[in-house]
Protein backbone atom coordinates (compact mmCIF):
# COMPACT_ATOMS: atom_id res chain seq x y z
CA UNK A 1 0.00 0.00 0.00
CA UNK A 2 1.64 3.48 -0.92
CA UNK A 3 0.84 6.48 1.37
CA UNK A 4 1.48 9.44 -0.63
CA UNK A 5 2.08 13.07 0.55
CA UNK A 6 -1.08 14.38 -0.65
CA UNK A 7 -2.90 11.84 1.38
CA UNK A 8 -1.59 12.81 4.46
CA UNK A 9 -2.21 16.52 3.91
CA UNK A 10 -5.77 15.69 3.25
CA UNK A 11 -6.49 13.45 6.30
CA UNK A 12 -4.83 15.96 8.59
CA UNK A 13 -6.86 19.19 7.08
CA UNK A 14 -9.98 16.94 7.44
CA UNK A 15 -9.07 16.04 11.13
CA UNK A 16 -8.62 19.75 11.96
CA UNK A 17 -11.80 21.02 10.44
CA UNK A 18 -13.28 18.30 11.89
CA UNK A 19 -12.47 19.51 15.25
CA UNK A 20 -13.61 22.43 14.45
CA UNK A 21 -16.92 21.85 13.03
CA UNK A 22 -17.27 19.44 16.45
CA UNK A 23 -17.05 22.45 18.91
CA UNK A 24 -20.42 22.99 20.98
CA UNK A 25 -22.01 26.31 19.58
CA UNK A 26 -22.29 29.20 22.27
CA UNK A 27 -25.08 28.86 24.73
CA UNK A 28 -26.66 32.36 25.76
CA UNK A 29 -28.87 32.42 28.78
CA UNK A 30 -32.82 33.27 27.72
CA UNK A 31 -33.86 36.39 28.42
CA UNK A 32 -36.53 37.28 31.70
CA UNK A 33 -38.73 38.07 28.78
CA UNK A 34 -38.66 36.11 25.56
CA UNK A 35 -38.45 38.52 22.72
CA UNK A 36 -39.32 37.48 19.25
CA UNK A 37 -36.11 39.24 17.95
CA UNK A 38 -34.28 37.17 20.99
CA UNK A 39 -36.14 34.11 19.55
CA UNK A 40 -35.28 33.96 16.18
CA UNK A 41 -31.61 35.11 17.05
CA UNK A 42 -31.77 31.66 18.75
CA UNK A 43 -32.77 29.94 16.30
CA UNK A 44 -30.16 30.93 13.88
CA UNK A 45 -27.60 30.10 16.22
CA UNK A 46 -28.68 26.60 17.47
CA UNK A 47 -31.06 25.22 13.80
CA UNK A 48 -29.16 21.87 12.93
CA UNK A 49 -30.37 22.47 9.32
CA UNK A 50 -28.13 26.10 9.14
CA UNK A 51 -25.53 24.20 11.11
CA UNK A 52 -25.33 21.00 8.46
CA UNK A 53 -25.15 23.02 5.03
CA UNK A 54 -22.28 25.13 7.09
CA UNK A 55 -20.47 21.57 8.02
CA UNK A 56 -21.15 21.11 4.15
CA UNK A 57 -19.71 24.41 2.77
CA UNK A 58 -16.72 23.42 4.99
CA UNK A 59 -16.37 20.01 3.21
CA UNK A 60 -17.41 21.45 -0.30
CA UNK A 61 -14.05 24.50 0.15
CA UNK A 62 -11.29 21.82 1.32
CA UNK A 63 -12.39 19.88 -2.48
CA UNK A 64 -9.89 23.15 -3.97
CA UNK A 65 -7.07 21.16 -2.69
CA UNK A 66 -7.80 18.02 -5.07
CA UNK A 67 -7.87 20.23 -7.92
CA UNK A 68 -4.23 20.69 -8.25
CA UNK A 69 -1.60 20.41 -11.88
CA UNK A 70 0.47 18.55 -9.81
CA UNK A 71 -0.63 15.18 -8.51
CA UNK A 72 0.07 13.23 -5.68
CA UNK A 73 3.74 12.75 -5.36
CA UNK A 74 5.24 8.60 -5.03
CA UNK A 75 8.04 7.04 -3.70
CA UNK A 76 9.30 3.86 -4.82
CA UNK A 77 12.14 1.65 -3.80
CA UNK A 78 13.20 -1.41 -5.96
CA UNK A 79 15.83 -3.65 -5.87
CA UNK A 80 17.08 -6.82 -8.42
CA UNK A 81 19.23 -9.98 -7.75
CA UNK A 82 17.67 -10.72 -4.09
CA UNK A 83 18.51 -14.76 -4.76
CA UNK A 84 22.04 -14.45 -5.59
CA UNK A 85 22.73 -12.43 -2.78
CA UNK A 86 24.12 -9.50 -4.89
CA UNK A 87 22.42 -6.36 -5.55
CA UNK A 88 22.62 -5.50 -9.18
CA UNK A 89 20.24 -2.97 -9.00
CA UNK A 90 18.93 -0.57 -6.09
CA UNK A 91 16.56 2.33 -6.79
CA UNK A 92 14.60 4.68 -5.23
CA UNK A 93 12.16 6.74 -7.54
CA UNK A 94 10.11 9.72 -6.82
CA UNK A 95 7.44 10.12 -9.33
CA UNK A 96 5.20 13.59 -10.42
CA UNK A 97 2.14 13.63 -12.17
CA UNK A 98 1.69 16.82 -14.35
CA UNK A 99 -1.89 17.39 -14.47
CA UNK A 100 -3.39 19.63 -17.45
CA UNK A 101 -3.77 22.98 -15.96
CA UNK A 102 -7.08 23.88 -17.75
CA UNK A 103 -8.36 20.86 -16.04
CA UNK A 104 -7.31 21.97 -13.02
CA UNK A 105 -8.44 25.46 -12.85
CA UNK A 106 -12.07 24.38 -14.06
CA UNK A 107 -11.76 22.32 -11.27
CA UNK A 108 -11.24 24.73 -9.45
CA UNK A 109 -13.83 27.07 -10.04
CA UNK A 110 -16.90 24.23 -10.43
CA UNK A 111 -16.02 24.04 -6.28
CA UNK A 112 -15.86 27.69 -5.90
CA UNK A 113 -19.28 27.86 -7.73
CA UNK A 114 -20.63 25.10 -5.80
CA UNK A 115 -19.31 27.09 -2.47
CA UNK A 116 -21.91 29.98 -3.52
CA UNK A 117 -24.39 27.83 -4.13
CA UNK A 118 -24.27 26.64 -0.38
CA UNK A 119 -23.58 29.85 0.58
CA UNK A 120 -27.16 31.23 -1.40
CA UNK A 121 -28.95 27.84 0.02
CA UNK A 122 -27.40 29.29 3.82
CA UNK A 123 -29.29 32.42 2.90
CA UNK A 124 -32.44 30.61 1.59
CA UNK A 125 -32.38 28.47 5.06
CA UNK A 126 -31.87 31.13 7.52
CA UNK A 127 -34.58 33.34 5.77
CA UNK A 128 -36.92 30.09 6.12
CA UNK A 129 -36.04 29.11 9.86
CA UNK A 130 -36.66 33.02 10.61
CA UNK A 131 -40.07 32.72 9.07
CA UNK A 132 -41.47 30.00 10.32
CA UNK A 133 -40.07 30.96 14.07
CA UNK A 134 -42.04 34.53 12.94
CA UNK A 135 -45.20 32.21 11.62
CA UNK A 136 -45.28 30.29 14.66
CA UNK A 137 -44.69 33.20 17.04
CA UNK A 138 -47.57 35.26 15.41
CA UNK A 139 -49.84 32.68 15.69
CA UNK A 140 -49.08 32.73 19.71
CA UNK A 141 -50.32 36.63 19.01
CA UNK A 142 -53.53 36.10 17.27
CA UNK A 143 -54.36 33.62 20.10
CA UNK A 144 -53.34 36.08 22.99
CA UNK A 145 -55.76 39.01 21.09
CA UNK A 146 -58.38 36.25 21.05
CA UNK A 147 -57.93 35.46 24.65
CA UNK A 148 -58.26 39.33 25.65
CA UNK A 149 -61.46 39.62 23.50
CA UNK A 150 -63.04 36.87 25.51
CA UNK A 151 -62.07 37.62 28.72
CA UNK A 152 -63.90 41.11 28.04
CA UNK A 153 -67.19 39.38 26.42
CA UNK A 154 -66.71 37.20 29.99
CA UNK A 155 -66.75 40.59 31.79
CA UNK A 156 -69.83 41.71 29.69
CA UNK A 157 -71.65 38.80 30.05
CA UNK A 158 -71.36 38.70 33.49
CA UNK A 159 -72.26 42.74 33.48
CA UNK A 160 -75.55 41.70 31.87
CA UNK A 161 -76.47 38.83 34.16
CA UNK A 162 -76.07 40.95 36.71
CA UNK A 163 -78.10 43.98 35.12
CA UNK A 164 -81.03 41.28 34.23
CA UNK A 165 -81.19 39.60 37.85
CA UNK A 166 -81.77 43.79 38.81
CA UNK A 167 -84.18 44.54 36.40
CA UNK A 168 -85.98 40.44 37.46
CA UNK A 169 -86.05 41.67 40.60
CA UNK A 170 -87.86 45.02 40.14
CA UNK A 171 -90.43 43.03 38.18
CA UNK A 172 -89.23 44.34 34.74
CA UNK A 173 -88.03 41.11 33.62
CA UNK A 174 -88.93 37.67 33.47
CA UNK A 175 -87.57 34.90 34.85
CA UNK A 176 -86.75 32.96 31.33
CA UNK A 177 -84.61 36.45 30.56
CA UNK A 178 -82.00 35.90 33.63
CA UNK A 179 -81.63 32.14 32.03
CA UNK A 180 -80.57 33.30 28.78
CA UNK A 181 -78.46 35.89 30.32
CA UNK A 182 -76.60 32.85 32.21
CA UNK A 183 -76.48 30.62 29.46
CA UNK A 184 -74.92 33.14 27.47
CA UNK A 185 -72.34 33.71 30.63
CA UNK A 186 -71.93 30.09 30.25
CA UNK A 187 -71.28 30.00 26.62
CA UNK A 188 -68.43 33.09 26.52
CA UNK A 189 -66.75 31.46 29.12
CA UNK A 190 -66.71 27.87 26.95
CA UNK A 191 -65.26 30.02 24.65
CA UNK A 192 -62.44 31.73 27.00
CA UNK A 193 -61.26 28.16 27.84
CA UNK A 194 -60.72 27.67 24.10
CA UNK A 195 -59.10 30.32 23.62
CA UNK A 196 -56.77 30.21 26.45
CA UNK A 197 -56.21 26.12 25.15
CA UNK A 198 -55.58 27.64 21.51
CA UNK A 199 -52.75 30.24 23.76
CA UNK A 200 -50.94 27.26 25.11
CA UNK A 201 -50.73 25.31 21.78
CA UNK A 202 -49.45 28.58 20.15
CA UNK A 203 -46.55 29.24 22.74
CA UNK A 204 -45.77 25.47 22.65
CA UNK A 205 -45.20 25.46 18.44
CA UNK A 206 -43.54 29.32 18.54
CA UNK A 207 -41.10 27.52 21.53
CA UNK A 208 -40.45 24.68 19.12
CA UNK A 209 -39.93 26.48 15.71
CA UNK A 210 -36.51 28.55 17.67
CA UNK A 211 -35.77 25.48 19.75
CA UNK A 212 -35.76 26.89 22.80
CA UNK A 213 -35.54 23.84 25.20
CA UNK A 214 -39.12 23.38 27.51
CA UNK A 215 -36.82 25.10 31.15
CA UNK A 216 -37.57 28.41 29.39
CA UNK A 217 -41.47 26.93 29.04
CA UNK A 218 -42.66 29.49 31.66
CA UNK A 219 -40.77 32.60 31.01
CA UNK A 220 -43.47 35.24 29.93
CA UNK A 221 -43.33 36.32 26.05
CA UNK A 222 -43.79 39.91 25.27
CA UNK A 223 -46.22 40.31 22.57
CA UNK A 224 -46.44 42.44 19.85
CA UNK A 225 -49.38 44.77 19.18
CA UNK A 226 -51.16 44.51 15.54
CA UNK A 227 -53.65 47.09 16.16
CA UNK A 228 -51.55 49.50 14.42
CA UNK A 229 -50.00 47.17 11.59
CA UNK A 230 -51.56 48.93 8.90
CA UNK A 231 -49.95 52.96 9.59
CA UNK A 232 -46.74 51.08 10.00
CA UNK A 233 -45.98 48.59 7.67
CA UNK A 234 -43.65 49.66 5.20
CA UNK A 235 -43.88 49.82 1.56
CA UNK A 236 -43.23 46.65 -0.07
CA UNK A 237 -42.80 48.09 -3.91
CA UNK A 238 -44.17 46.20 -6.92
CA UNK A 239 -41.11 44.26 -8.52
CA UNK A 240 -38.90 41.99 -7.17
CA UNK A 241 -35.89 40.61 -9.20
CA UNK A 242 -36.78 36.82 -9.53
CA UNK A 243 -32.34 36.31 -10.01
CA UNK A 244 -31.93 37.73 -6.97
CA UNK A 245 -33.76 35.02 -4.74
CA UNK A 246 -31.15 32.42 -3.42
CA UNK A 247 -33.00 29.34 -4.33
CA UNK A 248 -33.20 30.76 -8.03
CA UNK A 249 -29.19 31.81 -7.72
CA UNK A 250 -28.07 28.96 -5.73
CA UNK A 251 -29.31 26.79 -8.95
CA UNK A 252 -27.47 28.99 -11.44
CA UNK A 253 -24.33 28.59 -9.52
CA UNK A 254 -24.94 25.07 -9.85
CA UNK A 255 -25.01 25.32 -13.23
CA UNK A 256 -22.20 27.05 -13.99
CA UNK A 257 -20.53 24.37 -11.33
CA UNK A 258 -21.94 21.76 -14.06
CA UNK A 259 -20.80 23.57 -17.15
CA UNK A 260 -17.24 23.71 -15.11
CA UNK A 261 -17.11 19.66 -14.75
CA UNK A 262 -18.34 19.57 -18.32
CA UNK A 263 -15.15 21.43 -19.68
CA UNK A 264 -12.98 19.81 -17.55
CA UNK A 265 -14.44 16.72 -18.63
CA UNK A 266 -12.80 17.40 -22.19
CA UNK A 267 -9.58 18.81 -20.33
CA UNK A 268 -8.70 15.86 -18.88
CA UNK A 269 -8.86 13.96 -22.48
CA UNK A 270 -5.61 15.80 -23.18
CA UNK A 271 -2.35 13.89 -21.80
CA UNK A 272 -0.36 14.32 -19.02
CA UNK A 273 3.13 14.06 -18.36
CA UNK A 274 4.84 11.72 -15.76
CA UNK A 275 8.51 12.95 -14.66
CA UNK A 276 10.17 10.03 -12.69
CA UNK A 277 13.37 11.08 -10.91
CA UNK A 278 15.26 8.53 -9.23
CA UNK A 279 18.50 7.71 -7.50
CA UNK A 280 20.29 4.07 -9.04
CA UNK A 281 22.93 1.80 -8.15
CA UNK A 282 23.95 -0.11 -11.88
CA UNK A 283 27.67 -0.85 -10.68
CA UNK A 284 31.18 0.99 -12.25
CA UNK A 285 30.43 3.28 -16.13
CA UNK A 286 26.39 4.40 -14.83
CA UNK A 287 25.42 7.95 -13.26
CA UNK A 288 24.05 7.67 -9.81
CA UNK A 289 20.34 9.57 -10.94
CA UNK A 290 18.33 8.90 -13.49
CA UNK A 291 15.24 10.57 -15.29
CA UNK A 292 12.19 9.48 -17.03
CA UNK A 293 9.64 11.04 -18.93
CA UNK A 294 5.82 9.62 -19.70
CA UNK A 295 2.66 10.77 -21.61
CA UNK A 296 -0.37 9.63 -19.89
CA UNK A 297 -3.36 9.39 -22.99
CA UNK A 298 -6.62 9.19 -21.58
CA UNK A 299 -8.59 10.17 -24.70
CA UNK A 300 -7.74 6.37 -25.64
CA UNK A 301 -9.46 5.02 -22.75
CA UNK A 302 -13.32 4.44 -22.49
CA UNK A 303 -13.83 5.67 -19.24
CA UNK A 304 -12.78 9.21 -19.83
CA UNK A 305 -15.26 9.61 -22.82
CA UNK A 306 -17.58 8.25 -20.47
CA UNK A 307 -17.11 10.80 -18.03
CA UNK A 308 -17.51 13.91 -20.45
CA UNK A 309 -21.45 12.38 -21.42
CA UNK A 310 -21.76 11.71 -18.14
CA UNK A 311 -20.62 15.56 -17.66
CA UNK A 312 -22.63 16.99 -20.50
CA UNK A 313 -25.85 15.58 -19.88
CA UNK A 314 -25.60 16.91 -15.73
CA UNK A 315 -24.89 19.92 -17.75
CA UNK A 316 -28.19 19.90 -19.35
CA UNK A 317 -30.04 19.04 -16.16
CA UNK A 318 -28.60 21.80 -14.32
CA UNK A 319 -30.14 24.42 -16.86
CA UNK A 320 -33.49 22.52 -16.28
CA UNK A 321 -33.25 22.85 -12.54
CA UNK A 322 -32.21 27.11 -13.33
CA UNK A 323 -35.48 26.95 -15.53
CA UNK A 324 -37.70 25.40 -13.14
CA UNK A 325 -36.60 27.15 -9.76
CA UNK A 326 -37.10 30.13 -11.53
CA UNK A 327 -40.60 29.41 -12.80
CA UNK A 328 -41.48 28.15 -9.30
CA UNK A 329 -40.38 31.63 -7.97
CA UNK A 330 -41.65 33.76 -9.56
CA UNK A 331 -45.27 32.26 -9.03
CA UNK A 332 -44.51 31.99 -5.23
CA UNK A 333 -43.89 36.17 -5.40
CA UNK A 334 -46.67 36.76 -7.88
CA UNK A 335 -49.22 34.47 -5.58
CA UNK A 336 -47.63 36.37 -2.26
CA UNK A 337 -47.59 39.48 -3.69
CA UNK A 338 -51.54 39.03 -4.86
CA UNK A 339 -52.61 37.68 -1.29
CA UNK A 340 -51.01 40.42 0.08
CA UNK A 341 -52.17 43.06 -1.83
CA UNK A 342 -55.66 41.85 -1.18
CA UNK A 343 -55.04 40.70 2.58
CA UNK A 344 -53.87 44.77 2.97
CA UNK A 345 -57.11 45.91 1.29
CA UNK A 346 -59.53 44.35 3.17
CA UNK A 347 -57.92 45.56 6.41
CA UNK A 348 -58.45 48.97 5.06
CA UNK A 349 -61.57 48.22 4.18
CA UNK A 350 -62.73 47.15 7.69
CA UNK A 351 -61.20 49.97 9.21
CA UNK A 352 -62.66 52.32 7.29
CA UNK A 353 -66.59 50.99 7.89
CA UNK A 354 -66.57 48.41 10.69
CA UNK A 355 -64.22 49.19 13.90
CA UNK A 356 -66.17 52.52 14.72
CA UNK A 357 -69.56 51.39 14.15
CA UNK A 358 -69.59 47.88 15.81
CA UNK A 359 -68.15 49.63 19.24
CA UNK A 360 -71.28 51.55 18.58
CA UNK A 361 -73.59 49.14 18.60
CA UNK A 362 -72.43 47.76 21.52
CA UNK A 363 -72.29 51.02 23.72
CA UNK A 364 -75.86 51.34 22.55
CA UNK A 365 -77.49 48.36 22.82
CA UNK A 366 -76.44 48.50 26.30
CA UNK A 367 -77.66 51.64 27.22
CA UNK A 368 -81.07 50.69 25.48
CA UNK A 369 -81.24 47.80 27.48
CA UNK A 370 -80.81 49.54 31.13
CA UNK A 371 -83.51 52.06 29.90
CA UNK A 372 -85.70 49.22 28.92
CA UNK A 373 -85.66 50.51 25.32
CA UNK A 374 -83.55 46.98 23.93
CA UNK A 375 -84.55 43.52 24.83
CA UNK A 376 -82.28 40.76 25.89
CA UNK A 377 -82.14 39.18 22.66
CA UNK A 378 -81.12 42.42 21.02
CA UNK A 379 -78.14 42.81 23.52
CA UNK A 380 -76.80 39.70 23.36
CA UNK A 381 -77.43 39.78 18.81
CA UNK A 382 -75.07 42.79 19.70
CA UNK A 383 -72.39 41.21 21.39
CA UNK A 384 -72.20 37.93 19.61
CA UNK A 385 -71.72 40.40 16.28
CA UNK A 386 -68.97 42.49 17.91
CA UNK A 387 -67.36 39.47 18.93
CA UNK A 388 -67.75 37.83 15.40
CA UNK A 389 -66.42 41.03 14.10
CA UNK A 390 -63.11 41.76 16.57
CA UNK A 391 -62.22 37.91 15.55
CA UNK A 392 -62.37 38.74 12.22
CA UNK A 393 -60.46 42.08 11.98
CA UNK A 394 -57.72 39.74 14.43
CA UNK A 395 -57.96 36.85 11.05
CA UNK A 396 -57.58 40.25 8.74
CA UNK A 397 -54.80 41.12 10.87
CA UNK A 398 -53.04 37.82 11.08
CA UNK A 399 -53.66 36.92 7.17
CA UNK A 400 -51.80 40.64 6.36
CA UNK A 401 -48.75 39.85 8.97
CA UNK A 402 -48.19 36.26 7.46
CA UNK A 403 -48.36 37.66 3.81
CA UNK A 404 -45.88 40.49 5.11
CA UNK A 405 -43.35 37.73 6.56
CA UNK A 406 -43.60 35.17 3.89
CA UNK A 407 -42.68 38.54 1.43
CA UNK A 408 -40.07 39.01 3.93
CA UNK A 409 -38.71 35.73 3.04
CA UNK A 410 -38.56 36.73 -0.47
CA UNK A 411 -37.10 39.99 -0.41
CA UNK A 412 -34.23 39.88 2.22
CA UNK A 413 -36.38 42.86 4.09
CA UNK A 414 -36.97 43.15 7.40
CA UNK A 415 -40.86 44.44 7.30
CA UNK A 416 -42.75 42.90 10.58
CA UNK A 417 -41.14 42.60 14.29
CA UNK A 418 -38.21 44.08 13.59
CA UNK A 419 -37.91 45.28 16.71
CA UNK A 420 -37.79 48.86 16.58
Amino acid sequence: MRITVGSILLLLSFSASTRVLAQPVEQKPPPERLTIAWAVDYALRTHPGIAQLEAKRASTDAERRLASVLGSPTLMYAREGIDSGVFSEERLTIAETLNSPLAARLAKRGVRLDVDAIDLDLVAERRAVARRVKIAYLDYVVATLLTSYREESVRLAEQLLQATERREAAGEAAVVDVLRAQVELSNVRLSLVDAERRGAGARTGFLAAAGISPDVRDTPIVVEDLTDLMARSPEIGTTLPIDTLPVVAAEDARSGASDARRREATARMIPDLVVDVFSQNFGDGFGPYGFQLGVRLPFLGPGAWGQRKKAAAAYLESTARVDLARVGAQARVDSTFDALTASRDALALYEADVTDRVQRLVDLAARGYELGEVSLTQVLDARRSALQSREARVQILADYASQLIYWEELSGRELLFTGE
